[in-house]
Formats: structure tokens, C-alpha cells, sequence
């Protein structure tokens, strides 16, 4: 997917592509990403689109915006 350059633009990218994903599932599908996606907008977005991300902790800050 191609997005325009951000700061949040890859972590959009990752939820449409995951909305896109699991729109045609009954079942909950699970995501890894790294400590870049470590925030709790992405986490509740994730969750809210029956999917469970499993993401890296960043040790340098406890869930930033």
C-alpha cells in the first residue's frame, strides 16, 4: 500500500490493510508488529477490528499517543 509520508501513515496503512483483512472472517486473526506500533490508539484500533495484536514493548515509554 502507498500512503503519503507521516508520522502516523504506516500505522494507518496497517489497519486498512487488517480491516480489509478480517472484513470477510468470523474469526479473530492475530498481527506482530514491532515497538514503533506500541501506542494505545493502534492497540484499540486492532482490538476493535477482532484482531489481537501482539506487539513489542517499547521500554522507553509506557503507551505514548
Amino acid at each position: 500500500m502507498v500512503t503519503h509520508a507521516d508520522v502516523y501513515a504506516e500505522r494507518d496503512a496497517a489497519l486498512l490493510m487488517l480491516a480489509e483483512k478480517q472484513k470477510s472472517r468470523s474469526r479473530r486473526i492475530t498481527v506482530g508488529t514491532d515497538k514503533a506500533y506500541y501506542t494505545k490508539d493502534y492497540v484499540s484500533a486492532v482490538r476493535e477490528l477482532n484482531v489481537t495484536p501482539h506487539v513489542s514493548k517499547n521500554d522507553k515509554s509506557v503507551f505514548h499517543k
